[in-house]
């Protein structure tokens, strides 16, 4: 229970430290959150640890697996302008590694691209803010709330994704 309290941690200063553009802090604790799950959880497949330690070696900004473990998914975090060179890169390199080239074969094996969306809003129009001070939701003072369809879509870093 205390790994998993810890872990939780770790995924709350990754999104501080995205908020705060640190990418420098943002990569040492994704770094840290893949080692505390193959540590503790023990949860994480040959391919699961290679494909987090490469796109760091590929010059990822972060990289981490997810998902239930024993197989599931790793996210990478690269600079847009860099992010189709980057999959290509990673990608072959996983089908040339002598240890994924058989998960790499696979048909349920994909690496994609993505840049992420605006956030949660409501649907039902209610605007909400997080209290920088308590990070806790709350209503958003009507002339701070920005409308949903002005959302920030233009993020510097799109992540990558690898479903083994």
């Amino acid at each position: 229970a205390v790994s998993l309290v810890l872990l939780l941690a770790l995924l709350m200063l990754l999104y501080h430290y995205l908020v705060l553009e640190d990418l420098s802090a943002l990569g040492e604790i994704g770094d840290l959150s893949q080692r505390y799950t193959d540590e503790w959880l023990q949860n994480l497949v040959p391919e699961t640890r290679w494909l987090p330690r490469k796109a760091r070696e590929l010059g990822a900004i972060a990289a981490s697996a997810f998902g239930a473990g024993f197989g599931g998914s790793v996210w990478a975090i690269v600079e847009k302008d860099k992010a189709d060179d980057f999959l290509n890169a990673w990608m072959a390199a996983y089908q040339a590694d002598e240890t994924c080239a058989q998960a790499a074969a696979r048909p349920q094996c994909n690496f994609f691209k993505m840049v992420p969306g605006p956030g949660a809003f409501s649907l039902s129009g209610k605007k909400w803010c997080i209290n920088a001070a308590s990070h806790a939701a709350a209503p958003a003072p009507a002339e701070e709330a920005p409308a949903a369809e002005e959302a920030a879509h233009a993020e510097e870093a799109a992540p990558a994704e690898a479903e083994k």
